[in-house]
């Protein structure tokens, strides 16, 4: 299993396996941070916007407030920001397209809720 260490806000690391899988509602991909350690997941960092442009395969949109998981994304060079954003409510959300040879498959039963 591919991992990568997250440091958190008290100094210490988690080791994360991010995942890929899909989203229930567009079989979109679905981004999901994985803890090794506590063997749950840490967090969903991509979102699944249905009024979106469409998007390839390889690439989902991530909540550009989300600073720390786009920090990840690119400290680890999983995926590369693209020419396309979205805009729902308050919030903007950047495209990236992913290095899908550095996400893990899915390997249990998982479908990303439609956040």
């Amino acid at each position: 299993m591919l991992t990568y260490k997250l440091r958190n806000f008290y100094g210490g690391d988690y080791t994360i396996a991010p995942l890929k899988t899909n989203y229930a509602r567009d079989n979109s991909l679905a981004i999901v941070l994985y803890d090794v350690k506590n063997k749950e997941t840490f967090e969903v960092i991509s979102t699944n916007l249905v009024f979106s442009i469409e998007l390839n395969e390889d690439e989902a949109f991530i909540d550009t407030s989300k600073e720390w998981a786009i920090r990840f994304i690119e400290e680890n060079k999983l995926a590369k920001k693209i020419q396309r954003m979205a805009i729902s409510g308050f919030c903007k959300y950047q495209a990236y397209k992913f290095d899908l040879d550095k996400i893990n498959p899915q390997e249990a039963p998982y479908r990303a809720n439609n956040r």
